[in-house]
């Protein structure tokens, strides 16, 4: 059994959402992750993404969401999902730094309110969520790790953002831009080998590049066979391997932080 709860918050004025959903029982030190794919009740519902969420759920923690930009109750006139997004990229629209933000804000809050006991959150993100979290990764030091699937990792890869190679947003907003602020920290990428939706060979020289500046905890890999946008077999494998990677992680910082907690 879970617990829903709709959270109203702020981005300098501009108002979010966020999907809070908490097991009927918690961990001792209960872990908080964030899980993006679109908007939020999908990240935590569809079939096809939940399963990260899940597994941690199931282990006492709790996940949340909140709707990417151009997702679920964030359409507006520029559309709706990808389409939307790289309209309002076009647009002079800075998706990513809303991402941040609303990612800053939301994690504000939940310190706040003491839904983060250990001072730190998980990130988890499918697709177009995967870049968003790596986002968060790179630009919020509470996050303590990263779990990415099939991620986004070089925008015009993408029918919906086909031509925009030199727009200065998508520049910025490229997985291998974040490379230097991801260095060290604890990544983890699951992909198909196949997959071209979002090109596994850019995911790999991403891999690559921040495996070149990781003096220590380098990145993991986890490559799937076949693709893994057409819902392949190895998704689950994937899924469940992301969700070991951040319940390790969580064990870790939940461990040096138990003695002072419990004394």
């Amino acid at each position: 059994m879970t617990r829903d709860e709709e959270i109203v918050f702020s981005v300098e004025g501009r108002p979010r959402k966020a999907l809070v959903r908490s097991p009927e029982r918690l961990a001792p030190l209960p872990g908080l992750l964030i899980t993006l794919a679109a908007d939020r009740r999908n990240s935590l519902d569809a079939e096809g993404v939940r399963r990260v969420a899940d597994i941690l759920l199931a282990a006492g923690h709790r996940a949340a969401s909140f709707d990417l930009p151009n997702h679920g109750e964030r359409a507006n006139a520029h559309g709706d999902g990808l389409e939307g997004m790289a309209a309002a990229i076009r647009a002079g629209e800075d998706v990513f730094a809303d991402i941040r933000e609303t990612g800053k804000a939301f994690l504000n809050l939940m310190t706040a309110r003491g839904l983060m006991p250990t001072g730190s959150a998980l990130l988890n993100g499918i697709s177009r969520g995967g870049l968003a979290a790596l986002h968060l990764m790179a630009f919020d030091a509470r996050a303590l790790a990263c779990a990415v699937h099939a991620p986004v990792t070089d925008l015009p890869t993408l029918r919906e953002f086909r031509g925009m190679e030199e727009n200065p947003i998508v520049r910025r907003g490229n997985a291998p831009a974040l490379v230097e602020r991801l260095a060290g920290r604890a990544v983890f990428i699951a992909i198909g080998c196949a997959d071209a939706r979002v090109s596994a060979e850019r995911c790999f020289e991403f891999h690559a590049r921040l495996c070149s500046v990781a003096r220590r905890n380098p990145p993991v890999l986890f490559a799937l066979p076949g693709a893994t946008h057409a819902k392949g077999a190895g998704d689950e494998i994937g899924y469940q391997a992301a969700a070991g990677f951040l319940l390790q992680r969580h064990a870790e910082a939940a461990r040096n932080l138990w003695p002072a907690q419990h004394p």
